[in-house]
């Protein structure tokens, strides 16, 4: 137990370094002390608010997960805790305990985390993402879908190896990582400034 509660701290911690709670993610998709998807987890209010273009959809059922009733539940950080270690429990079961996998599935989304394969291979990770992106943008239309699926699987690999090496440092994963990414590009964007509607409260 004292190991799980230390790797939900750690988590909380790595995928929100600024330690802001209205922190969002460079893409704009996720936000909070947990860094939990707009999509799954915001109430309408708040996508009117901040990310009008994403759509709600249901989180695959988990127990005691659910949709924040409101902008101030959102980033609470004991809604945000809550959901964190629910998610990562439920991944750790279903990964049969291998925490890079459940963190990687929590940063980078479910079906990404068997992407790993048995030996968490961050190679195969990328290519099975680059292949998952290609088809998602072809599919959508999107003017140089190979361009962008190579950048987005370099972008979702970096960030995926960062946090497992933030969160476990001796494991120091993706070492032979084959990557052409230029530069740095945080995974947290200067916070947004606080809905107009927001009242009192936070951290409790």
């Amino acid at each position: 137990v004292g190991k799980f509660i230390s790797l939900v701290i750690g988590l909380g911690r790595a995928e929100n370094t600024n330690r802001d709670k209205y922190a969002t993610s460079y893409n704009n998709t996720a936000g909070g002390f947990f860094q939990l998807s707009y999509q799954f987890f915001a109430p309408q209010e708040l996508l009117d608010e901040i990310a009008p273009d994403i759509k709600q959809k249901e989180f695959r059922k988990i127990p005691n997960v659910r949709r924040a009733e409101s902008k101030e539940e959102f980033y609470s950080l004991t809604y945000q805790r809550r959901m964190a270690m629910s998610i990562l429990q439920d991944y750790l079961i279903d990964f049969k305990g291998d925490p890079v996998k459940a963190i990687v599935a929590y940063n980078a989304g479910y079906d990404r985390g068997s992407y790993l394969g048995p030996s968490n291979d961050f190679n195969v990770f990328k290519q099975k993402t680059y292949q998952e992106k290609l088809k998602e943008y072809k599919k959508r239309g999107v003017s140089n879908p190979e361009e962008k699926a190579k950048e987005a699987s370099e972008i979702i690999t970096r960030d995926a190896v960062r946090l497992v090496n933030l969160l476990f440092p001796n494991m120091q994963v993706g070492k032979d990582l084959k990557t052409q990414l230029k530069g740095q590009q945080s995974a947290i964007r200067t916070p947004l400034p606080k809905p107009k509607t927001m009242t009192n409260g936070g951290f409790v």
